[in-house]
């Protein structure tokens, strides 16, 4: 849990969880999908911190143990029927269909959420798979991902009518937001004490632009270079802010 949720210490930087309005966004949407037994679809891009947030309410507020999937660029439905089908223990080596049905009649005799994280590497029959176990055994379902989730529901090139009893299923499509000039202060306040001036909270957010990731990544980068460059900052001739650039040089931000 500290590993994955909290995060740990690296270069004198503890990688606390940050409660932000896309925890907030989170909560809300996963509360909405347990509390109706519907559908919700919660996307955002990528580093904005949605695995995070899944991992912290997983151990915080869901009080029955999940079914948790995770998917990659190379499932297929096959596979992701057998992904769910062994998180409820269940004979995997079936035919889909067959996977289908058992999975229903366990979630109907022993419901659980269903959590999928990277949902948007899912095709129009794994998303079909998802929308028929809902519809049999009414069990909340969350599916996490980036734009292009939103997007296979709404504007990718399955026929209408198959894009229209896809989306008809979905209760919300939730959109996770950046990280604010103020989270980010805070977080940089937190991490680097006395050096997180206006200044340098003001550049650290123009070079992460409130990607939680690309945050995460830097501050420890700055914390190690402010180590090694002790001397020029207290002199002056060397500036936070050049730390700050200098730092988010290896940073890919689209």
């Amino acid at each position: 849990y500290k590993d994955r949720v909290v995060g740990t210490e690296r270069h004198g930087y503890t990688n606390e969880f940050v409660d932000t309005q896309s925890w907030a966004q989170f909560k809300y949407a996963c509360r909405t999908a347990i509390a109706e037994s519907v559908i919700v679809v919660i996307y955002g891009e990528p580093g904005i911190g949605k695995t995070r947030c899944l991992q912290k309410y997983k151990v915080e507020k869901v009080t029955t143990m999940p079914v948790h999937v995770v998917c990659s660029a190379n499932v297929t439905t096959k596979y992701f029927a057998r992904k769910i089908a062994r998180e409820l223990r269940l004979n995997e080596r079936l035919p889909t269909c067959d996977l289908e049905d058992l999975i229903v009649e366990k979630l109907r005799k022993n419901p659980r959420p269903i959590f999928v994280d990277q949902a948007n590497y899912l095709n129009e029959k794994a998303l079909g798979s998802i929308c028929y176990i809902w519809e049999e055994a009414r069990v909340p379902i969350v599916l996490i991902g980036t734009k292009d989730l939103y997007t296979l529901f709404n504007q990718s090139t399955l026929t209408q009518d198959v894009r229209t009893q896809l989306s008809s299923r979905v209760a919300w499509h939730c959109q996770l937001m950046k990280l604010k000039i103020e989270e980010v202060k805070s977080i940089c306040d937190r991490a680097l004490g006395s050096i997180a001036t206006t200044e340098a909270v003001r550049k650290v957010y123009e070079v992460t632009q409130g990607n939680h990731r690309h945050l995460d990544m830097l501050l420890p980068r700055i914390l190690s270079s402010v180590s090694a460059n002790k001397d020029g900052l207290e002199s002056g001739s060397i500036l936070i802010t050049n730390i700050i650039e200098k730092a988010s040089d290896r940073i890919m931000v689209g």
